[in-house]
């Protein structure tokens, strides 16, 4: 039995397609806050292909001090939402959820799974995403049982493979959600921990 780990942060703060001043702290302080002293070493990292999406991974690299993983940086767009935005256009149901947050509501990957199509098949596709680079990974390097992979990813988008929709709330900026995956010995894989480290702030 092989476990894989992925360590899906949001990205800081961003202006257009960078992020801020404050994004780079916010992701330099999440990295250093939730990762360090952990005896994580990452195998590959991955980003949506969006610019601060790669800002955000090297911000997080740096703050740990970490070299280049041995698979690299690559873009993953099963991490990204792009294509599933055109088809299903947010901005009107984000300001519903926006108002609402206003309220004091505190908003779930339930309630953005009903108010947009679009969340729906992001869920899937970024949990197939998961498995598939899980069961990619441990077939590649069969000498290992335990792999750590950190991705660059977005919200709505890194927290909807979530295992329990009703009770897991949205990422905030630099938020990491980490998944767990499981691949047996004769490389099925399955999702079987899903859990938010919170950003200091």
């Amino acid at each position: 039995m092989a476990i894989v780990r992925f360590y899906v942060m949001r990205q800081g703060e961003k202006d257009g397609d960078d992020l801020t001043p404050k994004g780079v702290g916010q992701v330099h302080d999440s990295a250093r806050t939730n990762l360090v002293g952990k005896g994580i070493e990452f195998t590959w990292a991955f980003y949506s292909g969006m610019l601060w999406a790669r800002q955000t991974v090297v911000t997080a690299l740096d703050a740990l001090h970490h070299e280049m993983p041995l698979g690299g940086t690559q873009v993953e767009e099963g991490f990204g939402y792009l294509e599933t935005e055109e088809m299903f256009p947010i901005a009107n149901h984000k300001e519903m959820i926006d108002a609402r947050a206003k309220l004091g509501e505190t908003i779930t990957v339930l309630d953005w799974l009903r108010e947009w199509t679009g969340a729906a098949i992001l869920r899937g596709r970024v949990q197939m995403t998961l498995l598939f680079l899980a069961k990619r990974l441990v077939a590649a390097v069969k000498t290992r049982e335990r792999f750590n992979i950190l991705v660059a990813s977005h919200s709505p988008t890194g927290e909807l493979a979530c295992l329990d929709p009703a009770t897991t709330p949205m990422l905030r900026e630099a938020d990491i959600m980490v998944y767990e995956v499981e691949v047996n010995e004769d490389g099925d894989a399955r999702i079987t921990k899903s859990e938010i480290l919170r950003a200091p702030y």
